[in-house]
């Protein structure tokens, strides 16, 4: 095992760095339950061409669908994501899921060095400033309602979430859903 752990870090190497510090085993669904997002790489593709812009390389994207961490936590063989955060902060869904690698899923460094601060019970979430209306994967689950089928309206969304049409409009126009 290592002691290093890169900026951002595979599935292994922070399940090693954990397992250094806590004496504890790590796997996939462990680092999920303790809240780390997983992120994973796309490489360009035509069918994806509009996602990447001007740029012709990768990007780093974001499992943002709280439905896609929990089928990662409870079957970690299926690498599956149908929506995930772009880094210039758009949503985006994936249809059909775009399979993912489990092997290539990366976690951020202050992510996995937060997780279990000395072996400790999970670390709780610490409240800077006013808290979003929206959470990203509630945003997410939004933006999955708004879009399906004849999908669910933005009153209905509001109710639902207890927040604002506005609130809803936000995420959807956020995610490039609704104009």
């Amino acid at each position: 095992m290592n002691d290093y752990l890169p900026k951002l870090a595979t599935t292994a190497q922070a399940c090693d760095w954990l397992q250094l510090r806590t004496g504890e085993a790590w796997n996939l669904p462990r680092l999920l339950e303790y809240g780390l997002v997983p992120y994973f790489w796309l490489d360009y593709t035509e069918e994806h061409a509009a996602l990447f812009g001007e740029r012709r390389e990768g990007l780093l994207l974001r499992v943002m669908f709280q439905g896609d961490i929990a089928r990662l936590e409870t079957a970690p063989d299926s690498g599956l994501v149908s929506i995930a955060g772009l880094p210039d902060g758009r949503v985006v869904q994936f249809d059909p899921p775009c399979p993912v690698a489990l092997s290539e899923l990366r976690f951020t460094r202050d992510e996995v060095q937060n997780a279990m601060p000395q072996g400790a019970a999970p670390a709780l979430t610490v409240n800077r400033g006013t808290q979003k209306a929206l959470t990203p994967a509630q945003e997410a689950e939004i933006v999955e309602m708004y879009a399906r089928g004849r999908g669910q309206s933005v009153n209905a969304l509001a109710k639902k979430f207890s927040v604002s049409n506005p609130t809803i409009d936000k995420a959807l126009k956020g995610a490039g859903v609704k104009k």
